[in-house]
């Protein structure tokens, strides 16, 4: 089964501008889509900061919102959490009304914030203060 990096190429690929005739890409266009391909092979090795790079320069070249996504999926599965949500984020920001994958990003901006409020309340917590021993244990008590 592709990634959920190949459903977004897929995705920004499909639509072409002019729905009445062939979408003709430019060559930054081009340049850009052969960098995205390249990171989802090298996400699908499990060579994320590989992945993020091309990414990066991709997005750089042609601001497809879908390279957007992309990076919030790969920041999500090497478990940095706060840069995917900063990526999917700014997806939700620059992606059409309609876009197919705002369902998807939608959920997983929800369940990101859930998990470091979680992770934020459970650093909060005070350190737990040394256990008194048991009188009923005597293996428990000072010798």
């Amino acid at each position: 089964m592709r990634s959920l990096l190949a459903v977004a190429l897929v995705l920004a690929l499909a639509v072409p501008a002019f729905a009445d005739k062939p979408h003709k890409w430019t060559e930054r266009e081009e340049q850009a889509i052969a960098l995205i391909k390249r990171a989802v092979h090298l996400y699908d090795l499990g060579k994320y900061d590989e992945a993020i790079a091309l990414l990066e320069q991709s997005y750089e070249i042609v601001e497809f919102p879908e390279a957007l996504h992309s990076l919030g999926q790969v920041y999500r599965k090497k478990g940095d959490l706060p840069k995917a949500l900063d990526f999917y984020r700014a997806f939700l920001r620059r992606a059409p009304a309609d876009a197919a994958l705002r369902a998807d990003v939608e959920f997983f901006v929800q369940e990101i914030e859930k998990d470091l409020a979680v992770r934020a309340a459970i650093a909060a917590r005070p350190p737990p203060g040394p256990v008194a021993p048991d009188p009923a244990d005597p293996t428990s008590l000072p010798a």
